[in-house]
């Protein structure tokens, strides 16, 4: 035993004389990410947190040379380049002007490496850089058909919540943007909540941002209080919460896009995967005034039942709720959408993977027998074989063009309040 900790690990980086092992892990039990990097002496004994305090997420850490730790990290919407000394001290940031990068493989020297880098023109792609120079320049072009195809361009954007916080987020224009004109609004809700948008590659099966732009959308990637690249007590702020002030924060921000003149009101759509589906399901439940539609991909529609069936309950209880459902019943109940479906009228799909063992597909068929009930249009796709991330190419494809068929129909095509 080196040393004793608390929380999530992530990865671990052997200094190149052997004497000190860096490592990324959560600051306590309750931190859902990994919020500190640490140090500690190969013979083992107390590990230090070098980023004490630090307003991001590390994501991944290697060794320049014997004292000097380089890493990854989320702040806000940029996924940065960092270095420390392995002593402590100030965070400094490797080629400020990029971002989007993902875990480097340095040469003997510490200056020269070769990296993945994701923009938002490309997915991961492979760079050479040089640090001395502070160059960084691509390699690879995987899909040179990219290069024939507009894009939409993405957009960090801040606005206040109604307790005063600042949120962030990104934004995504439709594609030949028209200032004035005021375009239907998907929002785009990542999972988690432990997690972020960052201005890379956003488009997914699961994210739909290019193909909404394309079709005159406007696309909102909130990163509502819970999310990483704020520091740990943001990404704690929806403990004993879910569902709560985090997604007040997705409301404001939609509020703050119909301020500025870009959404119409009466044209907004949610969807998302996961944590996403889950507040996919919230909105068009409890907050289905909102609303005209939502895509629930994956997502929890019963905390009670979830809590009870999922592979993750101790992640559940100590690190996203704080607390067991079992000593928190009616407030579990409360935060689940199903306990809302009389205040329900937005159209929802619902698709799931059948060998979902994070979000058991039971969730998806509770949400969809109670908005049948209800006379609420909704549709629920099983895809057969696969876990909580779909896998297969057809289920992606299909995923796809469902949720944009559905949002072309019950937002684009709306008129009026639901």
């Amino acid at each position: 035993l080196l040393t004793k900790t608390e929380g999530k690990l992530g990865n671990m980086a052997w200094s190149p004389d052997g004497k000190t092992i860096a490592f990324l892990g959560g600051v306590d039990g309750s931190d859902p990410s990994l919020g500190g990097l640490f140090v500690v002496p190969a013979s083992g004994g107390d590990a230090t947190n070098l980023i004490a305090g630090y307003e991001g997420t590390p994501e991944w850490l290697t060794w320049l040379d014997n004292n000097t730790i380089s890493f990854t990290s989320v702040d806000a919407t940029r996924l940065t380049f960092n270095s420390i000394p392995a002593n402590g001290g100030e965070i400094t940031k490797l080629l400020p002007g990029h971002t989007g990068f993902s875990r480097a493989s340095f040469s003997a020297d510490g200056n020269r490496f070769a990296c993945a880098v994701s923009a938002n023109e490309h997915p991961p792609e492979l760079y050479r850089g040089n640090l001395k120079k502070d160059e960084l320049t691509r390699v690879t072009v995987s899909n040179p058909e990219l290069e024939d195809v507009q894009l939409a361009d993405q957009e960090e954007i801040r606005w206040q919540a109604r307790d005063g916080l600042e949120i962030t987020g990104l934004l995504m224009k439709p594609l030949n943007y028209e200032e004035g004109q005021r375009y239907p609004l998907i929002v785009q809700i990542h999972g988690g909540p432990e997690s972020a948008y960052v201005d890379r590659w956003n488009t997914y099966y699961s994210r739909w941002t290019q193909l909404l732009a394309a079709r005159g959308y406007v696309v909102f990637m909130p990163n509502y209080r819970a999310s990483t690249g704020r520091g740990v007590e943001y990404a704690k702020a929806d403990h004993k919460d879910m569902g709560g002030e985090e997604f007040d924060d997705v409301l404001d921000g939609i509020d703050w896009l119909i301020e500025q003149g870009l959404v119409d009101k009466d044209r907004v759509g949610i969807g998302g995967w996961s944590y996403g589906g889950y507040f996919s399901a919230w909105a068009a439940t409890k907050h289905s005034q909102h609303f005209k539609a939502a895509v629930m991909g994956a997502g929890i529609s019963n905390w009670h039942s979830f809590m009870g069936t999922t592979d993750i309950p101790y992640e559940e209880a100590y690190v996203h709720w704080d607390t067991w459902c079992y000593d928190e019943q009616e407030l579990c109940w409360d935060r689940s959408p199903v306990a809302h479906i009389n205040n329900a009228n937005t159209p929802t799909l619902i698709v799931h993977g059948k060998e979902d063992t994070r979000v058991p597909v039971g969730q998806g068929w509770e949400m969809y027998t109670a908005l049948s009930v209800k006379n609420i249009p909704t549709k629920f796709v099983i895809y057969p074989r696969e876990p909580h991330g779909l896998r297969e190419r057809a289920h992606q494809l299909d995923v796809i063009q469902r949720s944009l068929q559905w949002f072309d129909r019950y937002v684009k095509e709306a008129m009026g309040t639901n």
